[in-house]
C-alpha cells in the first residue's frame, strides 16, 4: 500500500483482514493530514462493528473518523462535517447513492466535497456481496464516484482500493469489474492469522434435524462449550429455540434458557449489540443465528458450530464454519435434512463440502436498465463531460446516452460539452434491486418499537391476527397477535399474548411469473437424463409475489417415537423407550394444519 497498489485480501473469516490494512490507511492519515479514506460496508451493523475497532486505535492517535448511516438526521450528518471533513468516513453504499448528489450544494456540503477532492482510499468490505443486480449497481456507484473525484479537481487515478471478500471462485475478476483496473493490483489469499484448526462432522440426512440439532446443543451447555447455531430462516431458529426451551424445562434446567440468544437482521440493533456483548460476557453460550452472522461482524471465540442445512453456496458455507477453531480446536457439525435435495446430496457426498468448486461472484455494471440510471444519477450529481462517457462508464454507454437525449431525460451543455438533467433520479434507484420499504413492528400496548421487518416479510408474518413470535430478555419466545398493519404509516401494532398460544398462523403464498418480451429464442439443452432436454427461454418478465390467506396450524412439542417406520411414529408418549419398537424415544415438534385459507388477504 505504500506502493500505491490496490489489495484484495481473501483470506478466511476472522483471518483479521481489517487489521492488516488499516494500519497503512492511518499512516498515510498521520503524515498527510490532507489525506481522507473512504470505508464502505454493505450492512450498518458491520460498519457500527468496524468503527468500533477503529475508534481503539485512531482515537489515541487524534485522527477525525466518523460513520454516517440513512437514519441518522440531515443536522448530524452535516454536524460531522463541521467545521472540517473526518478524514475517515465509514458510510454504506445505499447512503453514498444519495451522498454523492450533495456534491451540488457549495455551501452547505463544502467540506463534503473538500472530503472527496482529498480521498486517497477506498475500502470495500465483504466485496463478494456484490454480486447480481447488486454488484451491477455497485460497479456504476464506484464509476460514480471516480467521476465526482475528478470533477472537483481531484485525482481518481490516485485512488487506492482495498478489497476485502470471503472465498469466493472469481475474486480478481470480480475486485477488477469494481475497480475497472487490473495493473496495480496486488492479490492475498494466505492468511497469517493464528488457527488452532478445526474438526468438520458431517451427520447423516435426518427428517428429525431440530431434534438432533436439540441434543447436540444440550451436550454443549453440559460440557461448558460455546457455539453457534446457523438456521437458514428466521422462523426456523426460533422453532429450534422453543424446543430446545421446552427440553430444558423437562430437565429442570430452565435457567440455561437465558444462555440462549437469537440474532437475526430484523432485530434492532441495540438488541443486536447487547446479545454481542453478553457473549463477550458469557452470559449467551449460544446463538441461533441466520445469515446475518456470515458477514465480518466481530464475535468472540466460539467452540463449536452448527450448519443446520445446507445455506444455498459454498461461499456462505465457507464464512459459516470460520466462527469456530480460532484461537482453540474448533468443532463444525453440518446437519443435512433428509427432505431438501441440496441437503441430501452434500449429506451423502461430505468431501464436496470440502473439495468442492467455489461459487463465482458475477454481475454486469453494463446492464441497460442498470447503467442508464447511474448515467442519469451521475449527470445531476457530477455533469459528465461528453467525451469522456465511454471512457468512465463503458462502450455500452455511448448509445444509452443518446436514447437519454431523444427522451429528453438528459440535456447537453452546447459551450462546455457537459452532459446534465435537470431530473433528480437518485430517489428512483435501488442499489439492492427490490423494494427496501420496511414496517416497524410495535407493542399496541406501549408504543415500544421491537423489530423491523421488510415489507415482503411483513405481508407474510404480521397480517392482521397474525402470530408472531421474538425472544425476551429471559430467554422465552414472547408472543404477540397482530393486531393491524398499517401501510400508510409502514407500522405493524401487536399486542402480547400471556401464555404461548396452542394455534399458530402460517400464511399461505403464490408466485406468478408474466413473461412480457422475448429476448432470445429459446433453445434446448442437453441433461444427464436420458432422452431428456430442458427449454430455456430468457424474456423480460413481471414477477408477482402474493399473500393469499394463511392456514392454522397446531404445534406440539411431546415426548415421542422418532422413528419414522414404527406404527406410534409422533404419537405422545411417558415412557424412556417405545412401546411398539423399543427405540429410544425423543423430544420433538409435532406440526399439524388445522384449518387452511381461512383469509384472502390482499397482495
Amino acid at each position: 500500500m505504500r506502493n500505491g497498489k490496490d489489495v484484495l485480501l481473501s483470506t478466511p473469516t476472522a483471518s483479521g483482514k481489517t487489521l492488516s490494512f488499516l494500519p497503512a490507511i492511518l499512516e498515510t492519515c498521520i503524515q498527510d493530514a490532507q489525506a481522507t479514506a473512504l470505508l464502505i460496508f454493505p450492512l450498518k451493523a458491520l460498519a457500527i462493528d468496524q468503527l468500533s475497532k477503529l475508534e481503539v486505535i485512531a482515537k489515541p492517535m487524534g485522527l477525525h473518523r466518523g460513520m454516517m448511516t440513512g437514519d441518522m438526521p440531515k443536522a448530524e450528518r452535516l454536524k460531522l462535517f463541521t467545521p472540517q471533513a473526518p478524514q475517515i468516513l465509514c458510510i454504506s453504499p445505499d447512503l453514498l447513492h444519495h451522498q454523492l448528489n450533495r456534491i451540488r450544494y457549495r455551501h452547505e456540503w463544502q467540506t463534503w466535497r473538500d472530503f472527496l477532492t482529498r480521498l486517497r482510499y477506498v475500502v470495500v468490505d465483504e466485496a463478494h456481496t456484490y454480486r447480481g443486480s447488486f454488484g451491477g449497481h455497485f460497479a456504476n456507484l464506484m464509476r460514480r464516484l471516480r467521476l465526482a473525484v475528478d470533477r472537483l479537481e481531484g485525482n481518481s487515478e490516485r485512488l487506492q482500493y482495498v478489497l476485502a471478500t470471503a472465498t469466493i471462485g472469481n475474486p480478481i475478476e470480480l475486485a477488477e469489474r469494481i475497480t475497472e483496473r487490473s495493473d496495480r493490483l496486488v492479490y492475498i489469499n494466505r492468511s497469517g492469522a493464528r488457527t488452532a484448526g478445526r474438526t468438520i462432522l458431517c451427520l447423516k440426512p435426518t427428517a428429525r434435524t431440530n431434534t438432533e440439532a436439540s441434543r447436540l446443543i444440550l451436550e454443549w451447555l453440559e460440557r461448558g462449550l460455546s457455539g453457534i447455531v446457523f438456521c437458514n430462516t428466521r422462523a426456523g431458529a426460533k422453532s429450534l429455540l422453543a424446543l430446545m426451551n421446552a427440553e430444558l424445562e423437562r430437565q429442570k434446567r430452565g435457567h440455561l434458557k437465558a444462555s440462549l440468544a437469537l440474532f437475526y437482521g430484523s432485530l434492532r440493533s441495540d438488541r443486536r449489540n447487547q446479545i454481542i456483548e453478553s457473549v463477550k460476557q458469557n452470559k449467551v453460550r449460544v446463538i441461533f443465528a441466520t445469515s446475518a452472522l456470515e458477514a465480518g461482524i466481530d464475535l468472540p471465540e466460539l467452540d463449536c458450530c452448527l450448519i443446520k442445512g445446507y445455506p444455498g453456496s459454498l461461499m456462505s458455507f465457507y464464512q459459516r464454519i470460520g466462527r469456530a477453531g480460532r484461537h482453540q480446536h474448533g468443532l463444525v457439525v453440518f446437519l443435512p435434512s433428509l427432505g431438501d435435495p441440496l441437503d441430501y446430496y452434500y449429506g451423502t457426498n461430505p468431501q464436496m463440502l470440502l473439495d468442492g468448486e467455489v461459487e463465482r461472484a458475477l454481475c454486469n455494471p453494463n446492464y441497460h436498465s442498470i447503467l442508464s440510471k447511474h448515467l442519469h444519477c451521475a449527470a445531476r450529481e457530477s455533469m459528465i463531460p461528453a467525451s469522456e462517457v465511454k471512457q468512465r462508464f463503458g462502450d455500452n454507454a455511448g448509445n444509452i446516452v443518446n436514447e437519454l437525449l431523444n427522451q429528453k431525460a438528459l440535456q447537453i451543455n452546447e459551450k462546455s460539452g457537459d452532459l446534465f438533467t435537470d431530473d433528480r433520479p437518485h430517489n428512483s434507484v435501488n442499489l439492492r434491486g427490490a423494494t427496501q420499504d420496511s414496517v416497524m413492528l410495535v407493542d399496541g400496548n406501549t408504543n415500544q418499537e421491537l423489530e423491523e421487518l421488510s415489507l415482503l416479510q411483513a405481508y407474510r408474518e404480521v397480517f392482521p391476527n397474525a402470530i408472531y413470535a421474538m425472544q425476551s430478555n429471559d430467554g422465552n419466545l414472547q408472543y404477540y397477535r397482530s393486531r393491524s398493519l398499517d401501510l400508510e404509516s409502514k407500522q405493524a401494532s401487536l399486542i402480547p399474548i400471556t401464555s404461548e398460544p396452542k394455534l399458530r398462523t402460517q400464511a399461505t403464498q403464490d408466485m406468478t411469473i408474466k413473461p412480457l418480451e422475448p429476448l432470445r429464442e429459446p433453445r434446448l439443452v442437453s441433461l444427464n437424463l436420458k432422452d431428456s432436454k430442458l427449454r430455456l427461454t430468457l424474456s423480460w418478465a413481471e414477477i408477482t409475489n402474493h399473500v393469499t390467506g394463511y392456514n392454522l396450524i397446531s404445534k406440539v412439542r411431546t415426548i415421542t417415537c422418532s422413528h419414522s417406520r414404527c406404527s406410534r411414529y409422533h404419537q405422545p408418549m411417558q415412557s424412556d423407550t417405545c412401546t411398539a419398537c423399543n427405540k429410544p424415544t425423543r423430544l420433538a415438534e409435532i406440526t399439524e394444519i388445522e384449518e387452511e385459507n381461512l383469509v384472502v388477504l390482499n397482495k
